[in-house]
């Protein structure tokens, strides 16, 4: 409802705003003098609740107006969306972007956009577009617990990286708790998707165990670090050989083929 967005979202930014989207709730202000912050609401309610994002025609060119008037004032802009504003992977397209994002990614690209962040999947990911990157931010709730720090310096830098919360600041044993609850997860998930598949018991316990170990280093943006290792597994190769009519085939083969060695830190002259 109007009143709970208003309520929420408030202390971040809303109360100050110097503009809004009539047709969403979509709203921009300026952190400094030099640096404009833009939240883009990009989600579909009626007649249901939709995973994926829209940015309407109006919505557009409210974000227009907004792009031009801080590219002519020599602004810098940080765009923000629930939804990826850029694909994040080329076997897992659907459900997780805005629909049109080419067409607002363009938009950001010709006002001077470079750093674009969001969230939903909360895979700690980095796509990147004719200068513009699109971060997908992992949660802070669950494992590796960590957040973004962002710094944009006068001479134009801007640098992103990621920060754990600290050991001695949680409970005792936490961070090993929550790797291990988001492996549990991950693993019986995965062994629910290969109960009709035929593979012998023992293989599709080797078979989870290794899908739950890789996409921990997925969500924590490590992925490419754990590469020699899972093409060297056993595991991996049984994937490949049983496991292709599975989605999570698809899936750990994006996460072998990373190429970026590091999905945490990112520094933008």
């Amino acid at each position: 409802s109007v009143d709970r967005y208003e309520k929420y979202y408030a202390a971040y930014g809303l109360d100050q705003a110097f503009s809004t989207d009539a047709a969403s709730w979509s709203y921009a202000y300026a952190l400094t003098d030099s640096l404009w912050v833009v939240m883009m609401d990009a989600g579909i309610y009626e007649p249901y609740a939709e995973p994926f994002g829209l940015i309407e025609a109006q919505t557009q060119q409210w974000l227009e107006a907004v792009l031009r008037q801080a590219n002519d004032a020599g602004i810098q802009v940080l765009t923000v969306s629930h939804q990826s504003m850029l694909p994040h992977s080329e076997r897992v397209t659907g459900g997780y972007m805005i629909v049109n994002w080419q067409d607002i990614s363009d938009l950001l690209i010709a006002n001077g956009v470079r750093l674009h962040l969001s969230g939903h999947i909360h895979v700690q990911h980095i796509a990147g577009k004719q200068g513009l990157y699109d971060v997908v931010l992992s949660a802070l709730s669950s494992h590796p617990n960590q957040y973004a720090l962002v710094t944009f310096a006068e001479n134009g830098e801007i640098q992103y990286e990621t920060q754990r919360l600290h050991a001695e600041n949680l409970p005792q044993g936490l961070p090993e708790e929550s790797k291990a609850f988001f492996e549990e997860v991950n693993y019986y998930k995965v062994l629910g998707q290969l109960r009709h598949s035929g593979i012998s018991e023992e293989n599709k316990e080797a078979m989870a165990a290794f899908a739950a170990r890789m996409n921990a280093h997925y969500y924590a943006g490590t992925a490419a670090l754990a590469q020699d290792e899972a093409m060297q597994d056993a595991a991996y190769a049984l994937w490949k050989e049983q496991g292709e009519d599975v989605f999570w085939s698809g899936y750990l083969q994006s996460m072998v083929e990373e190429t970026l060695p590091d999905m945490n830190r990112l520094v933008l002259p």
